[in-house]
């Protein structure tokens, strides 16, 4: 509930008392900075084959990118981050609620929206966001689920590889 997110740069001796880990927040509520993309209630985590990090935010609707987040901030140098989806889903369908967030192997990104009923998929990118350049968001899944059984309230994604 601290709304932050924290990078542990620990080496092989750190304790918690005497040789403390050095804890260095990398992203907090204030998400990017700009109006309307706070980051609310993280709810989980996820990271990419290019060692991306995923945040979902759970009350603020949305999941962000920080690219390298292993060499940035918020006290020194400014974290890349990104806002990759929000409440506006894919335009179509909102995103509300998300809950979990996980990667495939081409980097694509699952992530379900709980209180909208919905899973979106987001196309593997480093650059898109919902301030620059848009990223390909597909709904794929919803409420009507497999037509015969329904979708409700989404809590967790799994990828399954065969």
């Amino acid at each position: 509930m601290s709304n932050n997110v924290f990078r542990l740069d620990a080496n092989a001796d750190c304790l918690t008392t005497i040789t403390p880990c050095l804890w260095v927040e990398i992203m907090d509520v204030t998400g990017a900075g700009e109006p309307n993309q706070e980051l609310l209630n993280i709810r989980t985590l996820a990271v990419d084959s290019k060692d991306h990090l995923y945040v979902v935010g759970r009350f603020s609707d949305n999941v962000w990118r920080i690219n390298n987040p292993q060499v940035c901030s918020t006290s020194a140098m400014a974290c890349d981050t990104h806002e990759i989806i929000n409440a506006s889903g894919d335009g179509d369908h909102e995103f509300d609620g998300p809950y979990d967030v996980v990667v495939d192997h081409m980097d694509n990104l699952y992530v379900a929206g709980t209180s909208s009923n919905n899973i979106f998929r987001i196309a593997a990118s480093s650059t898109c966001s919902t301030q620059l350049v848009a990223c390909v968001i597909t709904e794929v899944a919803d409420s009507t689920g497999s037509g015969s059984n329904n979708l409700f309230q989404p809590g967790n994604v799994c990828l399954l590889y065969t």
